[in-house]
């Protein structure tokens, strides 16, 4: 058994690991190696590339995704195709023309009327 009276770091990153810190870290059932793959070069459609073209930030990822979805949201507004992401300016237009419409013929609600 092992008692532990104090914080102690056996190992560091990078660090190689002896037999004395290996037999303490299996007598607390820790294993202290991770396993991982670096991507060196990108194949894609007979060309090979550099790694570098996929080093990209989450925000960049999130902004390629919106500028899809604003596309997409515009061909649909144009076409009159309805897709879940075109409905809320479907609604919003059909309200301004609604509104546009109750203007120009001065129409009003009878309940703003009473109001």
């Amino acid at each position: 058994m092992i008692e532990i009276q104090k914080e102690v770091k056996v190992l560091k990153v990078g660090q190689i690991v002896g037999n004395s810190e290996a037999a303490l870290l299996a007598k607390m059932s820790l294993k202290p190696f991770s396993y991982g793959m670096n991507i060196e070069k990108v194949y894609n459609d007979g060309n090979m590339m550099d790694s570098s073209i996929i080093n990209f930030d989450l925000s960049s990822l999130v902004g390629k995704f919106q500028e899809g979805v604003k596309n997409i949201c515009a061909v649909s507004l144009q076409t009159g195709i309805v897709v879940p992401a075109a409905v809320p300016h479907m609604i919003s237009n059909a309200f301004k023309n609604l509104a546009a419409i109750s203007v120009e013929t001065g129409y009003k609600l009878a309940a703003l009327e009473a109001a």
